[in-house]
């Protein structure tokens, strides 16, 4: 009989699936429903976003807000000086 198989090695698997993986270097992404983690290490450096977990689109969002503040921060301090 098969004993089932834990998180970890499904985890394993998934990342280790090359059709989990598209996109060319450096713009590698993931996503794999069955991998329970948010963040996955990534083949080609830092961890990477798993676009399949049930989070990744809240992840996104804040990212983009994160980014689009940062940008307005910026272009105040620019004008500001003006």
């Amino acid at each position: 009989m098969d004993t089932p198989k834990s998180q970890r090695e499904i985890n394993r698997e998934e990342w280790q699936d090359p059709n989990n993986w598209s996109g060319t270097w450096p713009y590698k992404t993931y996503s794999s429903k069955r991998d329970s983690r948010l963040f996955a290490s990534a083949r080609f450096g830092p961890s990477v976003l798993n676009l399949g977990h049930r989070w990744a689109p809240l992840v996104r969002r804040l990212h983009l807000l994160i980014f689009l503040g940062i940008l307005t921060g910026i272009l105040w301090l620019l004008f500001k000086g003006m």
